[in-house]
């Protein structure tokens, strides 16, 4: 199994074969892939020679006919089939005994065929978010062809991936650059892939990407500005926490959803400080709540910025606000407000 990173190095020198299957839940790899593979087989064709079939509408040999057909606008023909039947991990039955078996001889006759080749005029995809490896299909695709893990990136891994896309645009990043775009879009490289064109093109030429220019051009996530708020709250400055959350509220984020991700944000604080005041070194207790490099710096100073008492009173006033909103008896704005002053008030104490 490759990665994606393998897996386009081997494309774009030209080592095609006519059996891929990109499977994962990181979207954007699979969609890159299937572009960077479209561009170089197909050439000025792409348009015209590649064809995508549902797997979910269609049974698997009736889609692998497709593959008997020949393109009367391209030499060449790529068939991708979306979410295969035949490598789904559910358990409902997803096809009857004799259909698996004429899908099978389908596909090995189409192998034989491209394998006589010099090279491939006709390659298969098979698409999917999620496979089962115990399938005859996966072990098929395995061992005749290029399985491509397509996984969401995280912690350290996400972070060599935006260097490299940075590097790869001419352009350098400032530490607090990366962590600032970086927060709360794990998991999201079609955001992170965008915000950073963004910014590549606000540069000109120009090749310092800083942290100011991200906090200027990219407005972030809920959870990102969280942080920034929270940052704010720990250094008890409740006018640019008050700052952050009319922003939220202007970008129109639903204030419960900002109160529900202040109480998360103030519930990992308390378990990371519960685990510091129980011995664990930070980095251990970064590890025991699985959090990435950039985040866990930033939660260890805020955990400190708070004492263990007033963490736990926090959290019994942000669970009182919210039954109040849900109940009408506080505006929810004007709820949010109370309680950032009041949590930059107990700061002040806990740090006498």
């Amino acid at each position: 199994m490759l990665t994606p990173e393998a897996a386009w190095s081997r494309i774009k020198a030209g080592h095609l074969v006519p059996l891929y299957l990109f499977c994962g839940e990181e979207s954007y790899f699979r969609e890159q892939l299937l572009s960077g593979l479209a561009r170089i087989f197909l050439g000025p064709a792409a348009r015209l020679g590649l064809e995508k079939v549902d797997g979910a509408q269609f049974p698997l040999e009736q889609a692998l006919t497709r593959l008997e057909n020949r393109n009367l606008f391209s030499s060449r023909q790529i068939l991708v089939i979306d979410s295969p039947p035949g490598l789904s991990p559910s358990r409902e039955k997803q096809s009857d005994a004799g259909g698996e078996e004429r899908a099978g001889e389908l596909l090995n006759r189409f192998l034989e065929q491209e394998r006589r080749r010099p090279q491939p005029e006709r390659i298969l995809v098979f698409s999917a978010d999620k496979v089962d490896r115990r399938r005859r299909l996966f072990k098929l695709v395995s061992e005749e062809g290029l399985v491509v893990d397509c996984a969401p990136l995280k912690g350290e891994a996400l972070k060599r991936w935006l260097l490299r896309k940075v590097k790869a645009a001419g352009k350098e990043m400032e530490r607090e650059a990366v962590e600032q775009l970086l927060q709360g879009r794990e998991g999201d490289l079609w955001a992170l892939s965008h915000e950073l064109e963004k910014l590549v093109c606000y540069l000109g030429e120009e090749k310092l990407i800083t942290g100011e220019m991200v906090a200027k051009l990219s407005p972030g996530s809920v959870e990102g500005d969280v942080f920034k708020l929270t940052d704010s709250l720990g250094a008890g400055d409740l006018g640019r926490a008050l700052t952050v959350l009319r922003f939220l509220v202007q970008r129109r984020e639903s204030p419960l959803l900002i109160l529900f991700m202040i109480a998360r944000h103030f519930r990992l604080l308390l378990q990371y400080r519960s685990l510091l005041e129980e011995g664990f070194p930070p980095a251990r207790a970064a590890s025991e709540l699985k959090l990435a490099p950039f985040i866990a710096r930033k939660i260890h100073s805020q955990a400190l910025a708070f004492d263990r008492e007033v963490l736990e009173e926090i959290l019994i006033r942000l669970q009182e606000i919210d039954e109040k909103i849900k109940t009408g008896r506080l505006d929810q704005q004007l709820a949010l407000e109370l309680v950032l002053a009041w949590i930059t008030r107990r700061h002040k104490k806990s740090a006498l």
